[in-house]
């Protein structure tokens, strides 16, 4: 502390020494004023990234870029975007067309340090194969229908052996249900005895 003007140099900070202080001061004439202060302790910025999420828009024939810019270093940086409009801000959204791309540029800054980094995003027509409106993949339709094809020729391979097998055993059932054995008596009375099919 500096007697002359009141002052303090504070050294070693971190980032959980932020908050608001005062400072006291008694003179041989009594008691000053009390200073109060807010201190901001910032880190510096390590690094910058840019992720990006996409989505193609088939109504309009655009891509549409979600870009959020991340810091990493301090919790609280200021965020800008380079282009027309220069935007601020930690998200950022551009929509482009078909083989267009764009470069896009994002700082992060605070008082003591300032990063940049830049990423180039390239619009892919997805085409017709991609989802709709109505939030279906056609490629969940093609599992179906590949599925439902292959069920089919299993039911109908699995009928035709059923409806072979049975026709064989009816014609088997058939020729041994009609052997018929007679044996004449002396007296004149005729015994038949064989197989009887019953229906």
């Amino acid at each position: 502390m500096y007697k002359d003007n009141i002052s303090i140099t504070i050294k070693d900070l971190k980032l959980q020494d932020s908050g608001r202080f005062s400072i006291v001061a008694i003179a041989k004439s009594g008691q000053l004023p009390t200073k109060v202060f807010v201190l901001h302790v910032h880190d510096l910025i390590r690094d910058v990234q840019i992720e990006v999420n996409d989505s193609w828009l088939e109504s309009k024939n655009i891509c549409v870029f979600h870009l959020r810019c991340l810091a990493s270093g301090d919790l609280s940086p200021s965020y800008s975007w380079s282009g027309d409009p220069v935007q601020t801000g930690q998200n950022r959204s551009i929509s482009i067309r078909p083989a267009e791309s764009a470069t896009l540029s994002c700082t992060a800054n605070n008082t003591v340090s300032i990063k940049r980094t830049n990423r180039t995003v390239v619009c892919t027509e997805k085409g017709p194969s991609a989802s709709s409106g109505t939030g279906f993949d056609l490629k969940y339709l093609l599992i179906a229908v590949g599925v439902g094809v292959v069920a089919v020729v299993i039911l109908g391979g699995s009928l035709a052996v059923y409806c072979k097998w049975r026709r064989r055993t009816g014609q088997d059932e058939s020729q041994t249900g009609i052997t018929v054995y007679e044996d004449v008596n002396t007296d004149g009375v005729a015994k038949v005895s064989g197989s009887f099919l019953l229906s």
